[in-house]
């Protein structure tokens, strides 16, 4: 299971300073070699890792104005801008004033207008190869 972060999607677009603070966030985890796409990459993986009978789904965390989570699944962002912002400062890849305008911006676009957060999520399964029985082995 993992997020394909770069195909993130929200309804409306959100403010100018949260899609600076989200490209900061994509641009801080590049950097770093973390995968924006992780979720697309893991069947290929599994492929080169000898996997099998490869499966993938869809986990999409889907959030909803009017559901009884969409509180909580909207504050995410304000979670992670208020916990990883401050490293994302200090890495050089967005401004504390940046940051700062990004937090308010964004929890009055979720008090008011944000009606549909998509969190692209996939689960991969596979199986591994049978290895044959070695001379004199059970079965």
């Amino acid at each position: 299971l993992d997020y394909n972060h770069a195909a993130s999607q929200w309804g409306p677009d959100p403010p100018l300073p949260f899609r600076a603070f989200y490209q900061a966030f994509l641009d801080w985890r590049a950097a770093y070699n973390w995968d924006n796409r992780m979720a697309d990459r893991l069947p290929n993986l599994f492929r080169s890792a000898g996997l099998k009978d490869i499966e993938i789904n869809s986990q999409n965390e889907v959030a909803v104005r009017g559901d009884v989570r969409f509180p909580s699944q909207a504050a995410l962002w304000t979670e992670v801008m208020q916990g990883l912002g401050p490293t994302i400062v200090t890495a050089g890849f967005l401004g504390s004033s940046q940051l700062d305008d990004a937090t308010s911006a964004y929890a009055a676009w979720t008090r008011t207008t944000l009606t549909r957060q998509i969190l692209a999520m996939k689960t991969v399964t596979g199986t591994r190869a049978a290895h044959p029985s070695s001379p004199g082995s059970p079965g």
